[in-house]
């Protein structure tokens, strides 16, 4: 797999926060990304995000809403998105390659009647389609390994890898809630930092009702709690998100003044700022 920060080396002029089609800023705090995953898109967002990285910087979403394509592209564009720490969220469908985006992501979520589907690996290669038997096999053994120890790193259970593997590439397993379960909400480790750091969710309502109702302060007080707790949330992934932005405007050795002053303006607490070298 290519190296993402290498993209950047093709990359000329940036400006402005308009992306190609498949890529575009959100309004609510969020990175959109629809249509057939394509060799070259990863460029595109490291594009996009160079071109406005405070924006890239302040949102907590990555929207999908695509049938997959390019199984390499795929697993890069995950890789990213995973360092970025940003929450997936399916808005229609997420299938085939756009499934790994959505099971490296450090949290997960879909809109109602959302759908998530695999199948195993396609090959269009000329190359593949030339192999013998048995050299088909190590080059699809490979690739299986390959695939399955990048779902395994991002705790992807055993069953729904079995199952990708099981479905041919020319059909679509849609997950069931079960499965969906499986695969989980959230990164462990992202989920247990998030409760070390800012308690659980029964510590914040519990937090809550210990509020005197019958208070003239009690909706003031009840919001700070939660806008607190949601700060806190954000933060757990704001400092490396940062760093992975920082780092992809130094390779394409952008100035950006505009990030400039973000990096030394106390956002999310002093303990989140990053220092450039």
């Amino acid at each position: 797999m290519k190296t993402i920060f290498a993209a950047l080396f093709g990359l000329l002029i940036i400006t402005g926060s308009t992306w190609a089609a498949d890529f575009r800023f959100g309004t609510n705090h969020e990175i959109v990304m629809e249509g057939r995953i394509e060799e070259g898109d990863i460029q595109k967002l490291l594009a996009g995000i160079a071109g406005n990285p405070v924006r890239a910087a302040t949102s907590t979403r990555f929207v999908v809403n695509s049938l997959g394509g390019s199984v390499s592209e795929g697993l890069t564009i995950a890789s990213f998105v995973h360092k970025l720490g940003y929450t997936v969220l399916v808005q229609e469908k997420c299938a085939s390659s756009c499934f790994f985006i959505y099971a490296a992501a450090q949290s997960r979520a879909l809109n109602d009647q959302a759908r998530v589907g695999i199948h195993s690996i396609y090959s269009a290669s000329p190359a593949f389609a030339g192999l013998s038997p048995a050299e088909a096999k190590k080059q699809y053994t490979q690739t299986e390994q390959a695939v399955r120890e990048f779902l395994r790193r991002h705790s992807v259970p055993t069953a729904i890898q079995d199952r990708l593997f099981a479905t041919s590439s020319t059909d679509i397993h849609w997950l069931t809630e079960s499965e969906l379960d499986l695969v989980g909400d959230e990164l462990p480790h992202i989920r247990e930092l998030t409760i070390a750091r800012c308690g659980s969710e029964q510590d914040f309502l519990a937090r809550v009702r210990a509020l005197d109702r019958t208070a003239p302060s009690f909706e003031t007080e009840g919001e700070a709690l939660l806008n607190s707790y949601q700060e806190c949330i954000l933060s757990v992934g704001l400092a490396d998100r940062v760093k992975v932005i920082d780092r992809v405007l130094k390779v394409a050795k952008i100035e950006n003044k505009a990030w400039s002053t973000y990096l030394q303006a106390p956002y999310a607490g002093e303990r989140y700022a990053v220092k450039r070298n």
